[in-house]
């Protein structure tokens, strides 16, 4: 679908590439706002059209008792039309990884995810209904155009995927500000809800900490100590290649492998040439087909070259990334702790004290950084290793709160219930 709003599609990338080149063009900022918020308004006005002819003809089905004939030609008229809703419903999806891409520029990936969860809870806070019909539009608009215009970044929140709070996120400081943008001045009781778990979430953002944050007595945040690193040089020079000869792939560092092909098709024997012990392989392919790809990285971001992202989009360049989570067990070695890959569907890597059995476990979330951001493995080691190092020196100090357990379930027997998939050498 997106290939006939390539036109589109290109000059609002190039307005982000414009816009990370230079974060003070306001212009862009305003341009790429409005420029994404048309084309989400004009298909939604589409989806709209297309479920109200769905919806008549399945009344004809019900109510008029046509011959077969015609009740196979309605049938038909039925699938077609919400196939090209689906492929509306897609195309929605990558105008707001360009918005996407606007709130990435300015904050960094692991600032801006907590504005797509729920404060309260672990679940990831629902998106927005259609933007077009909303009575509060035009008070969003004014207030974006009144940040841009004092020189503030900002983004309407309702086009993007990652911004689940308030109308309007502002992007000028190192966290997103999301603001609401009422056109009454009494709020109802969802209203109320709304509110409250944005206070939540800005008592988080601004003190570092929180009580009741995501169900949890208290949540702290904690800067890291090892400046990041990625690996989208080797992504898109991996790219570049495939162009060229048909597919290509590279491994940046031990353990990690990228694979990108125009053919549509993996090379015989691709996977078990890496060699890899516990292969976790990335689709991201996939997750932009099922609309999956918040709250990471927006590929509009780490694909660099316009023709490779537009290829990316309308779905004829094909990424693969492979993980040896062996790799990553062996490399997680810290004294007195051993390491596993475990089977759990919100952990992946668990790593116990020895002595003591306290247990620190490794988010499925945090791990698919590797697939889908195209983070650096090494840097994730490293970063890990001395998180759990922190952590441990914290906890021996008694400067990490106990929580009792019946707070937050038996999180310690899900752990020891969890199965072992790999374990890593222990000296």
């Amino acid at each position: 679908m997106i290939a006939r709003r390539k036109v589109a599609f290109l000059h609002l990338c190039a307005i982000l590439r414009s816009i990370e080149a230079d974060l003070d063009n306001f212009d862009a900022v305003r341009a790429l706002n409005l420029g994404v918020l048309k084309e989400i308004l004009n298909d939604e006005r589409h989806i709209r059209r297309l479920r109200g002819l769905v919806k008549d003809l399945n009344r004809r089905l019900k109510t008029e008792r046509p011959a077969k004939a015609e009740a196979l030609g309605l049938r038909k008229q039925i699938k077609r039309h919400e196939g090209a809703i689906k492929r509306y419903e897609g195309q929605l999806f990558i105008w707001r990884c360009i918005a996407d891409g606007l709130v990435y520029a300015y904050i960094s990936t692991f600032n801006a995810k907590h504005a797509y969860f729920e404060s309260d809870t672990f679940g990831v806070k629902p998106s927005a209904g259609f933007i077009g019909g909303k009575d509060g539009l035009r008070y969003e608009l004014g207030m974006l155009l009144s940040a841009i215009e004092h020189k503030v970044p900002a983004v309407l929140s309702d086009i993007t995927n990652i911004i689940r709070y308030g109308d309007v996120c502002l992007l000028g400081g190192p966290d997103p500000v999301p603001m609401e943008a009422k056109s009454r001045a009494k709020l109802n009781q969802r209203g109320k809800r709304q509110s409250a778990k944005l206070n939540l979430l800005e008592t988080f953002l601004k003190e570092d900490v929180a009580a009741g944050f995501r169900g949890l007595p208290e949540m702290r945040r904690v800067a890291y100590r090892i400046p990041h690193r990625d690996c989208l040089d080797d992504l898109n020079a991996c790219v570049q290649n495939a162009r060229r000869d048909g597919w290509n792939a590279v491994c940046p560092e031990k353990g990690l492998a990228y694979m990108a092909t125009f053919t549509g098709k993996l090379p015989d024997g691709f996977f078990e040439s890496l060699n890899m012990t516990q292969p976790i392989v990335f689709t991201p392919n996939s997750d932009k087909m099922d609309h999956a790809w918040a709250p990471y990285l927006p590929f509009t971001n780490s694909i660099r070259d316009l023709q490779d992202l537009y290829d990316f989009a309308a779905g004829k360049l094909y990424l693969v990334v492979a993980v040896d989570a062996a790799v990553v067990c062996d490399r997680l070695y810290v004294p007195g702790w051993k390491t596993s890959l475990i089977a759990d569907p919100d952990r992946i890597i668990l790593m116990e004290h020895l002595e003591t059995g306290a247990k620190i476990a490794i988010s499925t979330q945090f791990f698919g950084r590797l697939g889908m951001e195209f983070m650096s493995l090494d840097w994730f080691v490293e970063h890990q290793t001395e998180s759990v190092l922190g952590i441990w020196a914290e906890m021996m100090a008694g400067q990490v709160p106990v929580i009792d357990v019946a707070e937050v379930g038996d999180w310690g027997a899900q752990m020891e219930a969890a199965p072992r998939l790999y374990q890593a050498n222990v000296d």
